[in-house]
Formats: C-alpha cells, sequence, structure tokens
C-alpha cells in the first residue's frame, strides 16, 4: 500500500513540473510575414532544373517580443503557408534555431537572420 501511495504521490508531483518545465521553455510568438523563395537551381555547369523539383522554400518571419527572427522552411511543393500568416505560435530560440509548435507539430527551423521589430 505504501508503494502504491508513494507512486501516486511522485506521479502527481513530478508530472505537473515535468508538463510545466516543458510549456515553459516556449513563449508566444506570432508569425508576421511568409514569402516564397526563389526556386534552387544546380550548381554552375550543370543543368538549371531545380534540386529538387518537388520542393519549394519559404522565408518566414515570426514576431517574438520586440524581435523578428527570418527563418527557412521547406516544404513539399503544393504546401501552400499563406495561411500561416498572422497565426499566434508557441516558439522557442535555440541557438540559431527557431522551434516553432504549429498545428500540434514541432517544427525547427535555421534563423537566417534578426532584427529589432521597432
Amino acid at each position: 500500500m505504501k508503494r502504491i501511495f508513494g507512486a501516486a504521490l511522485l506521479v502527481a508531483v513530478v508530472l505537473p513540473c515535468t508538463l510545466f518545465a516543458e510549456v515553459k521553455d516556449f513563449q508566444p510568438g506570432k508569425i508576421v510575414a511568409v514569402e516564397k523563395g526563389a526556386a534552387a537551381s544546380s550548381p554552375a555547369g550543370g543543368s538549371d532544373a531545380p534540386l529538387a523539383p518537388n520542393r519549394r522554400t519559404y522565408n518566414v518571419t515570426v514576431r517574438v517580443n520586440t524581435t523578428l527572427y527570418v527563418c527557412r522552411m521547406e516544404t513539399t511543393q503544393g504546401t501552400d503557408l499563406d495561411w500561416t500568416e498572422g497565426q499566434e505560435v508557441a516558439v522557442r530560440v535555440s541557438g540559431k534555431v527557431l522551434v516553432i509548435k504549429i498545428t500540434g507539430a514541432t517544427v525547427k527551423l535555421p534563423i537566417l537572420s534578426t532584427r529589432s521589430a521597432d
């Protein structure tokens, strides 16, 4: 009985703290711009065909507090990211990567540049 009570107490105390810590790492952000990138082409001397014909790149600008982060996102062709503009998202900056939680998925985007939003 003591084991069950101890395990229940451990779950009741540790689990919420763990979940809170995970949520605490993220902060609110907002996607303020989505721009289609140019199609990538092969290196000089090669074909002018795209490197990945089924891939599309976007520059996604995310505002976090007073900072704008411009990130690169790659998607399959046919996926339209225009609907994400204006969306509130949970974000975390981890070095040169912006981690975004959107529509239940966690996506890591390389940060291309940062600037003040003011």
